[in-house]
């Protein structure tokens, strides 16, 4: 899974940007295709909860995905 950040363009020109994560797999096919687990939110938003959201899925993946050696 990784991090994206997809913009968006309204008829007015304004641009937003959107936080998504996305993983990886391959169809039946073995075609690679992608899928959006999460939209986060707008990144301008988000402003000092995006540092407190890194934080909390880095600690999450220690806990989770790489447990501590014994």
């Amino acid at each position: 899974m990784f991090i994206r950040i997809a913009t968006t363009t309204t008829k007015d020109g304004k641009k937003y940007n959107y936080l998504k994560i996305v993983k990886s797999y391959r169809d039946k096919k073995g075609k690679s295709r992608q899928k959006i687990v999460a939209s986060l939110g707008q990144v301008e938003k988000l402003g000092d909860e995006l540092d407190r959201l890194v934080e909390k899925l880095r600690y999450y993946c220690k806990k989770n995905f790489f447990p501590p050696r014994r």
